[in-house]
């Protein structure tokens, strides 16, 4: 049934959710790399501290796709729920820390270091992780938040992994957690042929190679010279933690990786948004949307509540589209994002113990 008039097809704004305390703080971040597979994948973890883990979170990033932006959301996440859950981010295959400080890291990756994952790898490669990793016997639930691509794959990942179950492809899928919620926080799903910057974008990812032997020249610079230039290029918008990441992306592995990625993001989502999907998984999917964002503007909210009338979806008007630079806005982000997955997660184990 289509929709002609979307005003009239949605409310004007939905409530905001409940935003949990955010009392607990100082959690320990595991850093390093978690084998899936034939693939060593860079990892930062958060485990649960006040008793057994109520659910485990899962943060897939944007692109570039170093875990390291978003340790901030982790600490947020993780104190949201006051040391009950169990959070992980992982960066994308060959994205991950390369530098000269990361001598255990550069290790375990400089067997995959030279090699190119296409949007579609890295998914199969996230499928394998959750599988292996997160959806085990005896484990909480699990809750995905991707942020702009890592919501494409989110959504992606988390279809294939409960198509494989419902086709009868593993036999144990009745004794592992469910996933009772996919979060896409400002989310690129589908290319916007109006906008001149995916436009710009769009040509530098044609020469990943190029572009990565330039990161490479430029990241020969001394570091407090590098520092500068991040830093005079952000106008000072990035914290501490996402510098030290950007230059971690100044090796050419990271930043090959980066556009190559991008190559195949333009080709993939040249087509209309797998708006089928968000009616797949209900109420267990929620969007939240920043204003003026390049990666998915007013048009595309317009269009989403024309596609999927009864979507969960928030406006969050003092966020933008790179909150993971900032440490307090990841704080926000984090706050707003475990309250939703608190809600799934009170279904669950209603219909759980009713259904």
């Amino acid at each position: 049934m289509s929709v002609t008039n979307p005003d009239s097809a949605r409310p004007a704004r939905q409530s905001e959710p409940e935003i949990l305390p955010a009392e607990y703080a100082g959690p320990v971040v595991w850093h390093g790399c978690i084998q899936t597979g034939t693939q060593s994948v860079e990892a930062y973890r958060v485990a649960a501290t006040q008793g057994q883990a109520l659910v485990q979170l899962l943060v897939l990033p944007g692109n570039p796709g170093s875990a390291a932006f978003y340790v901030p959301f982790l600490r947020g996440l993780h104190a949201a729920w006051q040391g009950r859950a169990e959070v992980t981010a992982i960066s994308h295959l060959g994205h991950g820390a390369l530098g000269p400080h990361s001598t255990q890291l550069y290790t375990l990756l400089q067997q995959i270091s030279h090699q190119l994952y296409t949007l579609r790898q890295q998914i199969s490669h996230q499928v394998a992780f959750i599988r292996q990793h997160l959806l085990l016997p005896g484990r909480p639930p699990l809750a995905i938040m991707g942020h702009s691509i890592g919501a494409y794959m989110a959504l992606h990942a988390a279809h294939r992994v409960e198509e494989a179950d419902s086709n009868g492809q593993h036999n144990d899928s009745c004794t592992r957690p469910r996933i009772c919620k996919i979060v896409g926080v400002f989310p690129f799903l589908t290319v916007d042929p109006g906008s001149l910057k995916q436009k710009f974008l769009r040509c530098c990812t044609r020469i990943p190679g190029v572009m990565g032997g330039a990161a490479a020249l430029l990241g020969m610079l001394p570091p407090w010279l590098l520092k500068l230039i991040v830093q005079l290029g952000t106008k000072g918008g990035m914290d501490e933690h996402a510098v030290a990441a950007a230059l971690d992306l100044l090796r050419e592995p990271a930043a090959s990786n980066a556009f190559y990625l991008g190559q195949t993001e333009f080709t993939d989502l040249a087509s209309p948004a797998d708006w089928w999907l968000l009616e797949q998984f209900g109420p267990r999917a929620a969007i939240l949307c920043a204003p003026q964002d390049v990666w998915f503007p007013h048009w595309k909210w317009e269009e989403m509540w024309l596609k999927v009338p009864g979507v969960e979806a928030y406006m969050e008007e003092l966020q933008r589209h790179d909150f993971c630079v900032s440490v307090e806005l990841s704080a926000q982000m984090a706050r707003r994002t475990a309250s939703i997955v608190n809600r799934a997660l009170d279904n669950t184990v209603r219909n759980t113990a009713y259904g």
